[in-house]
């Protein structure tokens, strides 16, 4: 599986790696492409732990199977860039695999893509104000292929659920097992 990580500067840390090292951790995810909306080559969290080189070439929706938005004060900038509000969106009219967490799904939500969807996030005042009846207080969230988690201490069930959900409730034990130190 192909997957598209929207990688914008200060993205929440503990969100892009729990995810991602979990969705790895299944031998499923063959390529976890970087790419960066505003031309930036690298980029920072916000806990400036470390970064993360990036492309910023032209995507081409098809390549990929999944996009995984992670949260953190990157959705500052997600929610009014629209180069990747539209490959997000194309993402959706291909029927790709939606993968978000915390402030993700509100910035989505904030530019109409989750009208219909029940999803997770972050509960930020002024989002709980206007998020309507979809948004809801799960730590986790599967609608149709949209999977959504509601805050940094969610990344690694977010990302067991996401094998679960694409691949098999035996891969995501596996992988929870592997994780947790289970015998």
């Amino acid at each position: 599986m192909k997957l598209l990580v929207v990688t914008i500067e200060k993205f929440q840390e503990i969100e892009m790696y729990g995810v991602l090292g979990t969705l790895k951790r299944s031998g499923k995810f063959e390529q976890m492409i970087f790419w960066n909306p505003d031309g930036q080559k690298e980029v920072v969290g916000s806990n400036q732990i470390g970064s993360i080189k990036t492309i910023n070439e032209e995507i081409n929706v098809d390549d990929f199977d999944a996009i995984f938005i992670p949260g953190g004060a990157s959705c500052i900038n997600l929610r009014t860039n629209q180069k990747a509000i539209k490959l997000i969106e194309e993402f959706i009219n291909k029927d790709k695999w939606i993968i978000s967490i915390c402030d993700g799904p509100n910035a989505l939500h904030d530019n109409n893509i989750f009208l219909e969807k029940q999803y997770s996030s972050y509960p930020i005042e002024n989002i709980d104000k206007k998020s309507g009846k979809n948004r809801n207080k799960n730590y986790i969230t599967v609608d149709k292929k949209y999977i959504t988690g509601k805050c940094p201490s969610a990344s690694i069930d977010l990302g067991i659920k996401v094998i679960e959900t694409i691949f098999s409730k035996e891969l995501s034990q596996k992988v929870y097992k592997a994780i947790f130190g289970i015998e």
